[in-house]
């Protein structure tokens, strides 16, 4: 299909790869299209494991895909050189499930699955290439319809009853010329996998004709009659891809994932897995292997009249019961199976727009949230019959919680008011419909209720006589409050769940002796709170509850998803043992278990977010250029000599816009640590940023580092300090201590002690003015009107000069002008972010830039000689998924 040549991204600077169509097919339209049809379909799937599509371009009259250059060797040259062991094919064959995974949740279908098409990197990761002879299923909506797929005429690209792909790796379907789905790529895998573990296909023959009729009418050898070293699951697995019948077949790549991530666990942990021909049975106690007791009558008489005889057989005697009673007590344990230890997913909305989900205690039902430009509505949707029902219509609110009544007759909803983000309200209305009831006023988490269901719990934190939190306790019809549990909200009590004997409430806490967060358990007569379980240095929440009490899942943020993708984690009770669920690039939220145990409902999210730089002038989409692509972007600051210091990865990069030339300053596989969030201080000495992790410590900190890297010092000793901002004169670094509150406090740059600026709850990023007397920060007015506000406090005495209302919300971080007479945040209008500026002087504000797309991040700002404006842009997918366990 095409020819590849190596180059360099000069504006960038980066190699890739630049696939042409060859000259002869250069001037053929269906060619062409299939070409353009490749670089659609790849660039519309981000995935680990499928070549990343940069750009498609058109020079001289030649069309060409930029694409991402791959080091190593396609599995076919591997698969001529040498036998692949088992362990390296299970690896293989999992990462191939999870690529078809991705690309047929948004309806691709690959359709010419082979070692060609296979690519095993340098560092063994598995890319799937050429999408060339890829399809649109019937129905598929992700990706949108054929039309924008590909150029117009691409919906059809071969002829009905016509064959495409390669012969070798053909589905019965495929052979036959009949409608293809999801399926022929797994008959495909099936037909690769089997090649690894014996060295040769399944369906041979000299000719087409021949090979033909052997994918159609025979069997192929049982792998593991040509390979009898290998475990007959696999065998099973092979079997189950090659069944010629596709209803037979595996139905989705990510119930063959599942078994195969099963299968290699179990090799891998020396189980002991049969080999070919073999079973493994529990032998029957036989009579020569019985013991019996001694029939000397000489020393039955010696032991009845020993009385500590007696004692010491009567201790044996329980000594071998226990032991029996243990055995098999540790038998059945082997045999309960870990919840969620092999799943299949099924999306339940394509939209991209979710937010919340929740799922009916028969699973019948999920309640979710839509976010469409702004207004939020709420969904119910019947699962079985996959129709949609609206409860509540669009409206410019925000949904912050979702539930059912234990009995299923009730959902429960929390959201806002028009125009006030600050307070929320607890609704109840029948889940067949009605008029929503208002139980709550002032709610500040989810729900969670008792197992009778006669009782909910919830937290509200800034107890207007102190700063706590309160732990609140209320009957489902409403009425009187009871406060069970309070603590200084330093703790940060969030998202409690009740456990299903009633016994106790579970819920996230922050900073349990030096983790970042961990789970308290509360007496839910008593309310004594007692630590239970603490993250190794990561962040948990929403946990949910096993209906049979063996444990909770929750979402875990840590290291292995480099601090920036929750994943999902199974904590066992009460042993507090974690195991990871989900192990993936993906991004979840929100959880809820149905009463059987098995379906998981939560909210997937894949994040797009690049930095784009544009001219202070020209503030819009035509003049943006983007200067970072891969790893996402997370937060920016320009230098004093006018580059730009990203942070990506946990790994902190000065670039150079003009040259495009990269030095990595500081990197966590270098041993720096996790760095992020920095700040350059304006006499270009020091650069400030956070940095955990460093020498094994459970904290994050405030360090600084040359301006050109090198000589780190970290210069606070919090657990969780975060947002620094060097002073306009070099002298101070500014931050949020999120371990006491989200307050305000600043510190030498050279290191000392904290000074504590004050005690607004600050809830945006903040700035400080250009003459370094203010800053100013976004914070909720608790004993007030209930409503955002923009806080100007000294930076010297700690006094809040101004508490101003916003004119719009913000979406993100507080910035002051250059001039100091106003402040800058991004604000959402039909889904497009866009910078307003809301002067302090009460005139009225206006809009500064004038983009048609995309949202902005946490991170913005203007090259300090005023030139050119840096952003962060992107967006988030964001959709409902079903997680079934498959084991009984």
């Amino acid at each position: 299909m095409g020819v590849v040549y190596e180059a360099e991204d000069v504006t960038l600077g980066r190699r890739v790869a630049l696939k042409f169509l060859p000259p002869e097919l250069s001037t053929e339209t269906a060619a062409l299209d299939r070409f353009m049809l490749e670089a659609r379909a790849a660039s519309a799937l981000n995935h680990p494991n499928i070549c990343t599509i940069y750009a498609v371009e058109n020079a001289g009259g030649q069309s060409f895909i930029a694409m991402e250059l791959l080091e190593g060797q396609s599995l076919d040259a591997t698969l001529a050189t040498c036998p692949i062991p088992l362990d390296r094919m299970l690896e293989i064959s999992t990462q191939l499930a999870d690529a078809l995974d991705a690309a047929h949740s948004k309806g691709i279908v690959h359709r010419d699955i082979k070692p060609a098409n296979i690519f095993v990197t340098g560092r063994g990761v598995v890319k799937i290439l050429d999408f060339g002879l890829a399809k649109l299923t019937q129905g598929a909506h992700s990706v949108a319809d054929m039309a924008t797929l590909g150029p117009p005429g691409t919906a059809q690209l071969t002829s009905p009853g016509s064959t495409v792909g390669t012969i070798a790796y053909m589905s019965p379907e495929q052979a036959r010329g009949e409608t293809l789905d999801a399926r022929t790529d797994l008959f495909s895998v099936g037909i690769v996998i089997y090649q690894m573990a014996t060295g040769r296909l399944p369906f041979q023959g000299k000719t087409s004709a021949v090979i033909f009729n052997a994918i159609l009418e025979r069997e192929p050898v049982p792998a593991v009659e040509i390979n009898p070293a290998l475990p007959p699951r696999l065998q099973e697995i092979i079997g189950k891809t090659l069944e010629k019948d596709r209803e037979l077949r595996y139905q989705s790549a990510a119930d063959l994932r599942g078994d195969l991530k099963r299968l290699k666990r179990d090799t891998g942990s020396g189980r002991g897995l049969a080999t070919s021909g073999s079973r493994v049975e529990i032998p029957a106690a036989s009579n020569s292997s019985r013991i019996k007791p001694p029939s000397s009558s000489k020393i039955v008489t010696a032991v009845r009249g020993n009385k500590l005889g007696a004692t010491i057989t009567t201790l044996i005697a329980l000594v071998l019961i226990a032991a029996a009673a243990y055995g098999i007590y540790s038998f059945l344990s082997r045999g309960r199976v870990a919840p969620f230890e092999n799943v299949s997913v099924k999306k339940i909305t394509d939209t991209g727009k979710a937010s919340l989900a929740a799922i009916s205690p028969d699973g019948k039902y999920i309640l979710n949230v839509k976010d469409d430009n702004g207004q939020e509505s709420l969904l119910l949707r019947n699962v079985p019959t996959d129709s949609n029902t609206e409860v509540v219509p669009p409206a410019l609110v925000h949904y912050k919680g979702l539930r059912f009544s234990p009995d299923g007759n009730y959902l429960y909803f929390i959201r806002s008011e028009a125009g006030s983000d600050a307070l929320e309200y607890l609704y109840r209305a029948p889940v067949l419909g009605g008029t929503p009831q208002k139980l709550v006023t002032d709610i500040d988490s989810n729900i969670t209720f008792s197992p009778d269901g006669n009782h909910f719990a919830f937290l509200r934190y800034n107890d207007p006589d102190a700063d706590k939190y309160q732990l609140i306790v209320q009957s489902s019809e409403g009425g009187d409050e009871k406060v069970l549990s309070s603590g200084p909200m330093r703790s940060g009590v969030y998202d409690p769940a009740w456990s299903p004997d009633g016994r106790v409430i579970i819920a996230g806490v922050r900073q349990p002796e030096g983790a970042v967060s961990g789970l308290m358990l509360i007496d839910a007569k008593s309310g004594q709170p007692k630590l239970f379980f603490k993250a190794s240095f990561g962040i948990l929440s929403d946990p949910a509850w096993m209906p049979d009490g063996r444990g909770v899942l929750v979402l875990l943020r840590d290291q292995t998803s480099n601090f920036t993708l929750n994943q999902i984690a199974f904590i066992s009770y009460p042993e507090a043992k974690s195991r990871l669920i989900t192990r993936d690039i993906n991004n979840y939220s929100d959880l809820s278990v149905a009463s059987d145990g098995h379906s998981l409902a939560t909210v997937l999210k894949q994040s797009r977010w690049d930095l784009f730089t544009t001219p202070a002038a020209t503030p819009n989409s035509g003049h943006a250029q983007q200067v970072t692509s891969g790893k996402p972007a997370g937060n920016f600051a320009w230098t004093a000599d006018g580059q730009l210091l990203i942070s990506q990865g946990l790994a902190l990069t000065l670039l150079n816009p003009a040259s495009g030339s990269k030095t990595e300053l500081i990197s966590a596989s270098q041993g720096d640590g996790l760095a992020a969030e920095p700040s350059a201080c304006a006499n270009g000495r020091y650069i400030v940023f956070t940095l955990a992790g460093r020498g094994g410590k459970r904290s994050q900190d405030i360090a600084r580092m040359d301006a050109g890297g090198g000589n780190i010092k970290e210069i606070t000793e919090g657990k969780l300090d975060a947002s620094p901002i060097c002073s306009p004169d070099g002298q101070w670094v500014f931050y949020i201590d999120q371990s006491n509150g989200s307050k305000l406090f600043k510190v030498p740059i050279d290191g000392g002690s904290p000074q504590r600026i004050s005690d607004q709850l600050v809830a945006t990023r903040f700035d400080i003015s250009p003459d370094g007397k203010v800053a100013a920060f976004g914070t909720f007015d608790h004993l007030g009107d209930h409503k955002a506000k923009l806080a100007l406090v000294a930076t010297d005495s700690g006094k809040t000069t101004n508490l101003l209302a916003f004119e719009h919300l913000p979406q993100g971080s507080i910035q002051y002008s250059r001039d100091g007479k106003s402040v800058i945040y991004p604000v959402r209008e039909n889904g497009v972010d866009n910078l307003w500026q809301q002067p302090l002087d009460g005139s009225p504000g206006k809009h500064i830039t004038s983009f048609d797309s995309q949202q902005i991040g946490d991170s913005f700002g203007w090259s300090l000689d005023g030139s050119k404006l840096g952003l962060i842009r992107g967006h988030v997918d964001s959709d409902v998924v079903l997680i079934r366990d498959s084991q009984p």
